[in-house]
């Protein structure tokens, strides 16, 4: 079963790198 990339996968593919991202980058800078 093959789907085109819909606004929901990307949106939640973002979510979560945009998670981590913020995640690592607020580690970063406070600890």
């Amino acid at each position: 079963m093959t789907k085109p990339v819909g606004p929901d996968f990307i949106d939640n593919i973002s979510q979560e790198v945009e998670s981590f991202y913020f995640q690592g980058s607020n580690t970063c800078t406070k600890v």
